[in-house]
């Protein structure tokens, strides 16, 4: 089930197929079908339907930065064949025109991911199974998050200092067992990377309040 959920600034999406990536190689040996990473939790931007702004809030016209993360400014960018920027995780973006298709579901109003969440149940028979391939989808999502941003930088010109701080920010859950992922591109070898930054186990960390 698909749900949304947003609050001022960031949207946050549960089980969302993200199929502008078809082709995306999964990093999970035991998945052989190609069919783009579907994280259990998409944390994003939100995209604003500018056309469908109420009339009581006139910002939304007249806001540059509103613009910038609205559905026509990343559509026109989409579908511009000097820019074919892609924003959207999702396809929708790239097929929208009002005059034939006037309402995208809030699902794909999405744009730039900046993390993800992974999880699975407690199996204690696959424990060490359950964590590689989380973390294999993890690394799978986090991944095209960040080629996403990589992609923005690369066509904006973006030679500023934080464009070196590109990173993207993974969970996963594997029963009471939760990592914190960063995954960013090493600036030597340029290849992507990602490493563990902090783990905790909620049931030895409920136990100790408890206490």
């Amino acid at each position: 089930m698909r749900k949304r959920i947003e609050t001022d600034g960031y949207a946050r999406h549960q089980d969302l197929h993200w199929n502008e990536f078809p082709r995306w190689r999964n990093l999970n040996d035991e998945v052989t079908t190609l069919t783009g990473p579907k994280p259990d939790l998409t944390y994003a931007f939100p995209i604003i339907d500018t056309s469908k702004a109420p009339a009581s809030e006139p910002i939304y016209s007249v806001d540059t930065q509103v613009q910038g993360f609205s559905l026509q400014t990343l559509r026109a960018l989409r579908r511009d064949p000097k820019v074919e920027l892609t924003s959207a995780p999702t396809t929708p973006i790239r097929r929208y025109q009002e005059a034939q298709h006037p309402v995208v579901g809030a699902e794909h109003l999405i744009c730039f991911p900046w993390a993800i969440v992974e999880a699975k149940r407690s199996n204690s028979r696959r424990a060490a199974e359950d964590e590689v391939f989380c973390f294999c989808q993890a690394a799978n999502a986090s991944a095209a998050a960040l080629s996403l941003r990589e992609k923005l930088a690369q066509k904006a010109g973006d030679t500023s200092p934080a464009h070196d701080a590109l990173v993207i920010f993974a969970f996963t859950c594997v029963g009471p067992s939760v990592r914190l992922w960063v995954t960013h591109r090493n600036e030597v070898s340029f290849h992507v990377k990602v490493r563990a930054r902090h783990c905790t186990n909620t049931k030895r960390e409920t136990e100790h309040h408890q206490n």
